[in-house]
C-alpha cells in the first residue's frame, strides 16, 4: 500500500513536469518552473525506487513485479529525455508522448494491486481507484496540451482533434468510475468537479472550443489556464488520496480474512489428524 501511495505521488509530480515542459517547448518561457518541478519529481522517484527494492507480491515472476520493473525502466530514460527537451530536440507532441508513455506504465501497476484475489470489496475499490487515476491523467493531459496551445497562441493543424480526444477520455473514465464507486466516493468526485476552479476550467475550455475554427490567436491566457487547471487537478488528487485509503482498508480486511481462514483450516486439519 505504501508503494502504491508513493507511486501515485510520483505520477502526480510527473504530470506537472510534463505539462510545464510542454508549455516551455511551445514558448521557450518558464524554464525555471520546469527545473523546480524536476527536483520534486526526483524526490518522489527516490522514494519509489526505495520501496520497489522491497515490494513484490507474488514473487519475482508476478505480473505486479513485471509492471513495476517495466515502469522503472521507462523512468530511467528521464534524464536523457530531459536533456533533449532542454536542447530543443523534441517538439510539443514528442514531449507529451514521452511523458504519456512513462506515466501510462506507472499507472498500469495500479491495475495489478488486486491481482489474484477474489475479495469483492478490494477488487471494487481498486477498480474505482484506477478509474480515478486515469481520469486525473486525462485531465492532466488536457492541462499540458492546452498550456502548450495557449503558450504558442494558436492551434496547429490536427491539434484540435487531439483536444477533442482528451475530453472524450475524461468522459469515459468518469463513467468507469461511476460504475464501481460507492455513493460517498461519487459524491467526493462530484464536489471536486463542481468546484469554482473546475468551473473556471469549463469557461476557459468553452472559449477554446469557440476559437478553434477562428483565424488568429486563441483568446485564453496560458497562465490563467495553467492556474485553474492545476487547482482542479489538485482537487482530484485529494479524492485520489481518499480512494487510496479505501484500497488500503479493503486490502487490510482481505488480508485479515485470508489469515483467519488459513488459521481455521490449520486448526481443522490438526483436529482431523489428532482424531
Amino acid at each position: 500500500t505504501a508503494f502504491s501511495l508513493n507511486l501515485s505521488q510520483l505520477v502526480h509530480e510527473l504530470q506537472r513536469e510534463r505539462d510545464l515542459s510542454a508549455g516551455w517547448v511551445a514558448s521557450r518561457r518558464g524554464y525555471s518552473d520546469v527545473t523546480a518541478q524536476r527536483i520534486a519529481v526526483n524526490g518522489a522517484l527516490t522514494d519509489l525506487r526505495r520501496d520497489a527494492a522491497t515490494v513484490g507480491p507474488g514473487g519475482e515472476g508476478s505480473r505486479f513485479r513485471e509492471h513495476v520493473d517495466l515502469a522503472l525502466r521507462e523512468v530511467a530514460q528521464l534524464s536523457q529525455e530531459r536533456l533533449r527537451i532542454q536542447d530543443g530536440e523534441l517538439s510539443v507532441a514528442d514531449t507529451l508522448e514521452f511523458y504519456d508513455d512513462v506515466i501510462g506504465h506507472l499507472l498500469a501497476v495500479d491495475g495489478e494491486i488486486a491481482a489474484g484475489t477474489d475479495d469483492r470489496a478490494l477488487t471494487r475499490n481498486v477498480s474505482t481507484f484506477v478509474a480515478l487515476a486515469r481520469l486525473k491523467e486525462a485531465a492532466s493531459q488536457e492541462r499540458g496540451f492546452v498550456f502548450a496551445v495557449t503558450s504558442a497562441g494558436k492551434f496547429q493543424p490536427g491539434e484540435f482533434q487531439r483536444f477533442a480526444s482528451i475530453l472524450g477520455a475524461q468522459d469515459t473514465w468518469r463513467s468507469q468510475f461511476d460504475a464501481t464507486a460507492a455513493p460517498r466516493q461519487r459524491e467526493a468526485l462530484a464536489r471536486a468537479l463542481q468546484s469554482s476552479d473546475a468551473g473556471r476550467v469549463d469557461d476557459l475550455r468553452a472559449q477554446l472550443l469557440a476559437s478553434s475554427n477562428a483565424v488568429g490567436p486563441v483568446g485564453v491566457s496560458p497562465r490563467d489556464w495553467y492556474r485553474y487547471a492545476t487547482a482542479r487537478i489538485d482537487l482530484l488528487r485529494g479524492v485520489e488520496r481518499d480512494l487510496a485509503a479505501d484500497v488500503a482498508a479493503a486490502s487490510s480486511t482481505a488480508r485479515s480474512d485470508a489469515n483467519r481462514q488459513a488459521l481455521l483450516y490449520t486448526i481443522g486439519l490438526t483436529l482431523v489428524l489428532w482424531l
